[in-house]
């Protein structure tokens, strides 16, 4: 009929027009720079006009050079980190695209002001995945810029990026393109904002780069009262952060530890913190494992670097230890009946046996349903070895299972809640999914389940290491590898003028097909013949 013939050539013209429109928003990839630590707006954009790159305003050399307004970061930003990723892009199927090495450098003077160094995914180069989420790939290039002296420097990022697109997949369609940006460095000594909390009674350890008073290095020795961590601890927990957005960021060293009467006790650090990184205003756990050798009291200094033109945060306290006698064998002293008794100070401390035959325990540790495929009598399993850890958690997997238990039947072991070390420091986060307060008491019959749940910030790869604590003086470590990739971008959506372009292009688009077909509906309507079914007259 000639209704049926009106409405399949309208719906002819509508799946037209959509064919025509479909390559402006599905394929349209392209890299974009975004600065995580400034504003949420695209450094680097795709023209949809043109196809081209296109700087933003603040990071253009001729914003500089004309005395307006170029993105800088004050005296506290002591690191930057650049995302690459995929924005949109020209109206065509990109096969493949990829950048190289970006190159950096400090424009401003003969002698830089900045020695800027690089970590990240970003700094090889980066090929994209073609797989259905490349368009949510994201790798960072972290720059720290180890400031030389009091000024500003004006630094560049050259970036080279090659597509290759269906129309001429043999041809590489290349472009090159700089970025500017500014950075200032100050004299101050002092770490303004750097801040490190303790659970202790005393909240402020180093406050604004300094410690308080009862931190104080070789506080022992002039101090009336100094910090003192007693024999009934055998862990010291505490958390480095800025403590405020308006002191930017700040780059650190792994913490150096030593120990004034190492024969008395052995410390390590472990946490989010113990390979060093970036503090942010976003705490980082720094813990300090304690085994007493034997019966005293020794000072602990902890000086953390930070490098730039500060200076290195330091801290210090004293520990005590009172030790049991254990059997060569290291096996706990079962005897209920006797108790260990030590003279420290003109004092008597009496150590009930049967406490530390309750928390004397070995370890298993397995992967569900098994107890022990990691650690068996706290041994650990070779592709578990921190050396050179082979088990890989995939990109897929958020969180995993552990079962922790005595080694043998009938036995107690007590352990404190795992700690958790990630290394290279910033390439994701993860935490202990319901931790347990303090230490928990095991058996072999019933084990207890914890579980570390992982956030990708980016596409990475990074060895996570397991600490597990005994009160009876022994640790337990385990490592894995965790690959994060194929992330989705964690910053809000935000509108552009191409964006709002293309969203102005397909509204328009649908309204006027829509008004088109309505349009020839009526028409034919009005042009319609007159029914010709006669009428019969009775």
């Amino acid at each position: 009929s000639i209704r049926t013939k009106n409405k399949t050539n309208n719906m002819k013209n509508l799946f037209v027009i959509f064919i025509i429109l479909f390559p402006l928003w599905v394929n349209t990839l392209d890299i974009a720079i975004l600065d995580d630590y400034g504003d949420i707006s695209d450094a680097v954009y795709t023209d949809f006009g043109t196809g081209k790159y296109e700087v933003q305003p603040k990071f253009k050399i001729k914003n500089y050079q004309d005395g307006k307004e170029i993105k800088k970061y004050n005296e506290w930003t002591s690191v930057t980190t650049f995302m690459f990723g995929s924005d949109a892009g020209p109206n065509q199927e990109v096969l493949r695209e990829m950048f190289d090495p970006p190159v950096i450098e400090d424009v401003s003077s003969d002698i830089p002001v900045v020695e800027p160094t690089f970590f990240g995914d970003a700094v090889a180069g980066y090929n994209f995945s073609v797989e259905y989420q490349y368009f949510e790939d994201q790798v960072t290039l972290r720059i720290t810029y180890n400031c030389q002296k009091k000024g500003t420097a004006l630094l560049s990022m050259n970036i080279r990026e090659t597509k290759f697109f269906q129309s001429n997949p043999d041809i590489p369609d290349v472009s090159e393109f700089k970025i500017y940006w500014m950075k200032t460095c100050g004299t101050e000594s002092l770490r303004a904002g750097f801040t490190i909390e303790t659970e202790l009674g005393d909240k402020d350890v180093v406050k604004h780069g300094w410690p308080q008073l009862k931190w104080e290095m070789r506080s022992g020795y002039w101090l009336e009262h100094p910090t003192l961590i007693d024999e009934t601890k055998q862990l010291s927990y505490f958390d480095l952060y800025i403590s405020d957005l308006s002191f930017g960021n700040q780059n650190f060293f792994e913490p150096i530890v030593q120990v004034f009467n190492p024969e008395i006790v052995e410390v390590s650090v472990r946490g989010h913190g113990a390979y060093g990184g970036v503090a942010t205003t976003l705490p980082q756990d720094l813990v300090f494992l304690y085994i007493c050798k034997a019966n005293g009291i020794s000072e602990i200094f902890v000086t953390i670097p930070l490098g730039d033109l500060y200076d290195d945060v330091f801290f210090g306290w004293t520990k005590k230890c009172v030790v049991d006698v254990q059997p060569q064998n290291n096996k706990p002293n079962n005897n209920p009946d006797s108790n260990t008794v030590y003279e420290d100070d003109g004092n008597n401390i009496i150590l009930p046996p049967s406490n530390i035959a309750e928390a004397g325990g070995f370890l298993n540790v397995g992967l569900p349903p098994s107890k022990n495929n990691i650690v068996t009598a706290n041994e650990v399993s070779k592709n578990w070895s921190n050396e050179k850890p082979e088990i890989i958690v995939p990109p897929d997997e958020h969180k995993t299972q552990f079962l922790v238990s005595s080694s043998e039947k009938g036995e107690k072991a007590k352990v404190y809640s795992p700690i958790i070390s990630i290394t290279p420091p910033g390439s994701l986060s993860a935490s202990v999914i319901e931790k347990e307060p303090d230490s928990i008491l095991l058996d072999f019959e019933n084990p207890k389940s914890f579980t570390i749940s992982y956030f990708c910030q980016r596409v990475s790869e990074a060895t996570i290491t397991i600490t597990l604590h005994q009160p009876a003086g022994r640790t337990v470590e385990f490592s894995y590898i965790k690959q994060c990739s194929t992330i989705t971008r964690y910053t809000p959506y935000y509108w552009t003028a191409n964006r709002l372009l293309v969203l102005f292009i397909i509204t328009f688009s649908i309204l006027s097909c829509t008004g088109y077909y309505y349009y020839r509906k009526y028409v034919y309507k009005k042009k319609a013949p007159p029914s010709t079914v006669p009428i019969t007259i009775l």
